[in-house]
């Protein structure tokens, strides 16, 4: 067997994983737009193409689980597709329900252990939709020819001293699902016995899609007959098998394998390697498949467009070229210092020399010589001291022209490159989209609403470590747009609406940043219930006035709903304050807009990648640190006698609005001069949560490099990773998220030892 047909072979299950992923995909897609389409030719030829792909491929890797339900499947899209099955809601969710199941057996098998998921009930509904169409498709049927004399002495004599030929006729089921591959697992299960010198029909011919009701076998094997017989035996698959030797006319068994799985023999019963299905393993043991597959989780697989790759190694190009440039440069930086350590030579020699003269000079003066003289004298010796480094300085000048040259080629080729890399990791948010529209479906009938999704910039691209992170978001968001936010289809119409409701996802660029939008057409947020809501739950004191943003944000608030009833889809307060602590930890943020009656729109905004940010550098003591710019909302300069003391708590006023401070050098411990003539702050954090972080100095912005932490620097509050600048200084990445959550606490901890200290 080839490496590349080996299922063990790492690499090949890698691509089985993700080419599977994108089939399902593929046919969850197209089973929905067929159900409001029955007539698209383009989404029955799509959803066929995928079954059958993912059916080859899972045999490949010998999921025979996998291969025999798909199959099932693969015939039912082949009686629409032929139109001898109509389409309709029932038929779509039983399909549905077999792409769920065939998810299941693909996470399985991901993890190590095949799925014992009992689909025996759905087997039957897909196969009553077969019954109930025309004429139920099946394999073409071909047939077993005979063997001449001459080939049947062949064969005898191509056995061993200790062989005996037999010829093994084996009949088939052609009710199995995999009827057309049957041939082929009783030939990987033979093997073991023997050495199959041929088949009839051709071994070629048995790995066509074809079922042959009766295939012969000629086995070379020291085994004796019997075992053949319950070797060939494969329950369901096989209908009868009958071994004679080579040459007799009468067979040496005769017993018809005719015998359901609960009573075949235990040998009959043992399929082979080709057809093994394995339950959950025992503790400690794995299967072999199932070990690579394992492995295949440890990293995922980005595919991506060979234009960007062939970007990437035109800017290697690049870069090499200029690296040469470079190596040029050295070799004339090199030629610049010699010559600069011949001319300076010189002028030592020279000003020697004219020191050494001096004295004479000063005694022709005393002897009536001009200063006329002397002067013209002196130029005459040692004018070459006015010209000596001329040389120098202008090779020097050409070679720094040249070298500023390079570094800006090479500053040019670094950007490019560093957007090449990152695009290379950049992926279709139709990745994470692709999800709702099933998603919707099964919400919209479980509500029993109308509701019709539109989505729009599935283009929009961003990094894959955020769009991994991104679904559970967007499906807490549309889940409430669904059930809190559209209507009913009799309010609706109550209401003068179309009984449909509508929700959009939209995705767009806005500069650094990617936004997404969920916005319904329901019947928006009613501000004096989310404030009845509020003070019932103590959130808020019952004097307290609310604007309206201020309501829609406390639907942010844990464990917050107003939900009159619970049901399977929301009303728990679950949901929404999940959003805002996953889209943060995305260094985003998220925002709610409504107008009662008319719906509601929820923004989430999110940078393209989480590798490289945007910071601002500021100094704290000796020490510097980087802010997501995302964070930060604004900064200012001002005096201690600003700063001013409630509830023991330090504040500012910035704009009519109370600011709590921060003082990063006393949450990380780090000595400085607080007794200053001003303060810089930076005001940082979303919406109604702000913070102002006290600091000495601000640097400016950058791009900052995102570098995990490791070992005990992993726990550190408030800290999200390290960035190298450019001069090698390690600064460390603050995380606003947590200084929100656990700033005030620590300066409130940090005053109370300081209170005792004092006392």
């Amino acid at each position: 067997m080839s490496d590349y047909l080996d299922p063990n072979n790492e690499e090949l299950l890698k691509d089985f994983f993700v080419e599977a992923e994108l089939q399902v995909e593929a046919l969850e897609s197209n089973i929905l737009v067929l159900e409001s389409n029955p007539g698209d030719s383009d989404a029955i030829d799509e959803i066929f193409r995928a079954a059958h792909t993912l059916k080859g491929a899972s045999a490949t890797v010998q999921m025979n689980e996998l291969a025999e339900f798909t199959h099932i499947v693969e015939d039912v899209l082949d009686a629409i597709r032929s139109g001898t099955a109509e389409v309709n809601s029932e038929r779509v969710d039983t399909l549905l329900r077999s792409i769920d199941v065939i998810k299941e057996m693909l996470t399985a098998r991901s993890n190590g252990y095949v799925s014992e998921l009992d689909t025996q009930q759905l087997r039957h509904q897909l196969v009553a939709m077969l019954k109930g169409s025309a004429e139920q498709p099946v394999a073409t049927e071909g047939s077993a020819a005979g063997l001449s004399e001459y080939d049947s002495l062949e064969l005898v004599q191509a056995a061993a001293d200790n062989e005996t030929v037999y010829r093994v006729e084996v009949s088939f089921n052609r009710d199995n699902p995999m009827n057309t591959v049957g041939g082929i697992q009783v030939f990987a299960a033979l093997k073991k016995s023997g050495r199959v010198l041929k088949t009839v029909p051709d071994f070629e011919a048995l790995y066509e899609d074809n079922f042959f009701p009766l295939v012969e076998f000629f086995v070379a094997s020291s085994e004796a007959p019997d075992t053949l017989e319950q070797v060939g035996s494969i329950p369901d698959v096989t209908t009868a098998v009958t071994v004679s030797r080579l040459g007799e006319a009468a067979p040496v068994s005769e017993k018809a394998s005719e015998l359901p799985p609960s009573e075949a023999p235990s040998e009959a019963r043992q399929e082979p390697a080709a057809a093994a299905t394995v339950a959950h393993p025992p503790e400690n043991s794995v299967p072999e498949v199932a070990e690579a597959g394992e492995r295949r989780s440890g990293g995922s697989v980005l595919r991506v467009e060979s234009k960007r790759v062939d970007n990437l190694l035109n800017l290697v190009s690049e870069t090499v070229i200029n690296k040469a440039g470079f190596n040029q440069l050295a070799g004339e930086f090199s030629d610049i210092l010699h010559l600069f350590e011949t001319s300076d030579h010189d002028f030592r020699d020279t000003l020697k020399a004219l020191f050494d003269a001096l004295p004479g000079y000063l005694e022709q003066m005393q002897k009536g010589a001009t200063v006329k003289q002397i002067r013209k004298e002196l130029i005459s010796r040692f004018s070459t001291l006015y010209t000596v480094h001329d040389q120098f300085e202008s090779d020097l000048k050409s070679t720094v022209t040249k070298f500023r040259s390079y570094a800006q080629n090479l500053g040019r080729i670094t950007g490019e490159l560093q957007e090449g890399v990152m695009r290379i990791r950049m992926v279709p948010i139709a990745q994470v989209f692709s999800r709702f529209p099933r998603l919707m479906r099964d919400l919209s009938r479980s509500l029993d609403k109308k509701i019709q999704l539109e989505i729009e910039g599935e283009d929009t691209e961003l990094d894959k470590s955020v769009i991994e992170d991104l679904l559970d978001p967007l499906i807490h968001c549309v889940r409430n747009s669904v059930d809190h936010g559209v209507e009913a289809p009799a309010q609706r119409i109550e209401a003068g609406k179309s009984e449909q409701g509508t929700v959009s996802l939209k995705a767009s660029n806005e500069g650094n940043m990617i936004v997404i939008e969920i916005a319904d057409d329901g019947r928006g947020i009613d501000v004096e219930k989310v404030r009845a809501r509020a003070i019932e739950r103590g959130v808020i004191h019952a004097g307290k006035t609310l604007t309206d943003v201020e309501a829609y944000n406390l639907i942010f608030d844990p464990g917050f709903s107003t939900a009159a009833t619970i049901t399977n889809v929301s009303g728990r307060g679950v949901g929404l304050d999940v959003v805002k602590r996953q889209i943060e930890k995305l260094n985003g943020t998220v925002s709610v807009w409504s107008e009662l009656g008319q719906g509601t729109r929820f923004t989430i905004k999110i940078p393209l990648t989480l590798a490289i940010i945007q910071g601002l550098l500021v100094r704290v003591g000796t020490e510097m640190y980087a802010i997501p710019i995302t964070s930060v909302i604004d900064s200012h300069r001002i005096r201690p006698s600003e700063i001013k003391l409630i509830d023991n708590y330090e504040v500012f006023n910035v704009r009519d609005d109370v600011v709590s401070l921060l003082r990063l050098n006393r949450l990380f411990h780090i000595a400085t001069d607080e007794n200053k003539d001003y303060y810089f702050v930076v005001i940082v954090g979303s919406g109604d949560k702000k913070m102002g972080l006290v600091v000495d100095s601000l640097i400016g912005e950058e791009d900052v490099v995102i570098k995990p932490l490791r070992d005990h620097y992993t726990n550190a509050p408030g800290i999200a990773g390290a960035n190298i600048t450019g001069d090698g200084t390690v600064c460390l990445i603050i995380d606003v998220g947590q200084l929100l959550d656990l700033g005030l606490k620590h300066e409130m901890e940090q005053r109370k030892r300081q209170a005792t200290t004092i006392r």
